[in-house]
């Protein structure tokens, strides 16, 4: 007699809907592992960049040229924050309760918040760019920077990028609903590697610059005024970490990308999930890190962000970055 798949009777349970549909067992762990990380990696992101946004408007020392793009790229990494973990905890919950992925109107709302949260990771990656030119400016035109980078300038740029990253984000969700897959990783490669190559011009032109400079105005001037003012040299040396920490933890997903575009990768279900998740939780830790660097390298915030978690008002009369 063979053997065969018996029919379900009248009488037998019906079989609970497995959490993902059509997916291993250990590929189903993985999933839940990367969900339960990634929402508190949302969480901390949220309160991060909250706490940033807090501490710029408390103390207006903060509030500086640089200060507007730091302030625009957190309140950017929030949104980002906030829309993915409202995406993960819909999707956690649904799949819990129906097993099946939202629908109706919820799967309406999910898509538009994926929208606004794509528009955010464009947005950042757009504002790291930006950081990137306003600190070129600051080596090639020492002496002009405060009259070219004005307040309206920088306003203008970041209203420019948010434009720029909402239109990604709706061809990244008019995409989606008719299941183009390759997009959203043609369209972060893309953007990314153009952000990376302006990035590495901006370095060399700046490094050419100083060296020039040094070699002109070295002889002429004394030993004690060759040094950089100290100010400067911290908000650079912060500033340039942020694009650097940028660059590690977007690039194994724009190569995972690269091999996904191009068909390539892994055939395994289990590794194709862990390597996809794992480079898209790094990506998204890029909107987290940011205040672990400005706590680490900037004391003024430092001390605000300590000040404000004991309650008290920032002591906005002393010196020091």
């Amino acid at each position: 007699m063979e053997l065969g798949t018996a029919a379900p009777t009248g009488n037998a349970p019906p079989k609970p809907p497995s959490f993902p549909p059509q997916l291993l067992p250990e590929v189903q762990t993985a999933v839940r592992i990367f969900i339960v990380t990634t929402l508190v990696l949302c969480v901390f992101i949220t309160l991060g960049n909250l706490s940033i946004l807090v501490a710029m408007r408390l103390d207006f020392r903060l509030r500086e040229k640089a200060g507007l793009l730091i302030s625009s790229l957190a309140l950017v990494d929030l949104i980002v924050g906030v829309t993915m973990l409202i995406d993960h905890s819909i999707f956690l919950a649904k799949m819990h309760v129906s097993g099946g992925p939202p629908h109706g109107p919820l799967f309406t709302y999910r898509g538009f918040n994926l929208m606004l949260g794509e528009a955010g990771v464009f947005c950042s990656m757009f504002h790291v760019l930006l950081i990137g030119l306003d600190r070129l400016m600051t080596i090639i035109r020492p002496l002009r920077y405060q009259s070219i980078v004005t307040n309206d300038r920088t306003y203008a740029a970041v209203g420019l990028c948010s434009l720029l990253s909402l239109a990604c984000g709706g061809g990244f969700w008019a995409a989606e609903q008719v299941r183009m897959m390759l997009v959203r990783p043609a369209m972060q490669t893309t953007i990314f590697t153009l952000c990376l190559v302006v990035l590495c011009i901006c370095y060399g032109s700046m490094v050419l610059t100083a060296i020039k400079q040094r070699r002109k105005i070295a002889p002429a001037m004394p030993e004690a005024a060759r040094t950089a003012p100290k100010g400067t040299t911290k908000r650079s040396r912060m500033l340039f970490t942020v694009i650097g920490l940028f660059v590690i933890l977007w690039m194994p997903q724009i190569i995972f990308n690269g091999f996904f575009i191009r068909g390539m990768q892994p055939k395994d279900p289990y590794t194709f999930v862990v390597l996809s998740n794992v480079t898209k939780t790094l990506a998204m830790a890029n909107s987290g890190v940011n205040i672990i660097v400005y706590c680490l390298l900037n004391r003024r915030f430092r001390e605000t962000l300590l000040l404000m978690l004991r309650g008290r008002q920032p002591n906005a009369g002393e010196s020091g970055n």
